[in-house]
């Protein structure tokens, strides 16, 4: 059973350890690539880690939620370094605190409205699967619009 004490447990054990392995790989990689496939990683990965969970015809095993957990904690790694560090990178520095507090707001306001709407879907007769399958097809459609964004170099004329 996925919600025994014992496979909860684990399947937490290795997602927070992979997303602290993750942070770092993603600090170097930053340092490395370019900001947008961090960030398209993480959203692809984490894409993948709900497709995984709610895939129709599965049954969640133990080993299969710790994989899960695995491939989630690596994706909110590389998605924690990404968010750190590209708004600098695409925006410069010179607002960074508004932009920061901006997009700080922005996440919050989705991470206390996504339970609401995922809830309000679940009363209106969606399952939990749909409804998850529906958030990791979008979370696919993020990342891969992610992968085509371009940092912008300085010296260059702004387009308008």
């Amino acid at each position: 059973d996925l919600h025994s004490f014992p496979t909860r447990r684990s399947s937490d054990l290795y997602h927070g350890r992979s997303r602290a392995s993750a942070l770092l790989v993603g600090g170097v990689a930053l340092d490395r690539c370019p900001p947008r496939l961090v960030l398209g990683g993480g959203f692809l990965g984490s894409a993948a880690a709900l497709a995984l969970l709610v895939w129709p015809g599965t049954i969640l095993t133990p080993a299969k939620a710790v994989g899960v957990g695995l491939l989630y904690g690596v994706a909110m790694g590389l998605s924690a370094a990404a968010f750190k560090i590209s708004p600098a990178r695409f925006f410069g520095r010179a607002h960074l605190g508004a932009i920061q507090g901006i997009l700080q707001t922005t996440n919050v306001a989705a991470i206390a409205v996504g339970p609401l709407i995922i809830g309000v879907a679940r009363d209106a007769g969606a399952s939990y699967s749909a409804i998850l399958r529906s958030i990791a097809a979008t979370t696919a459609l993020v990342g891969v619009i992610s992968l085509g964004l371009r940092t912008p170099q300085r010296g260059q004329p702004r387009p308008g």
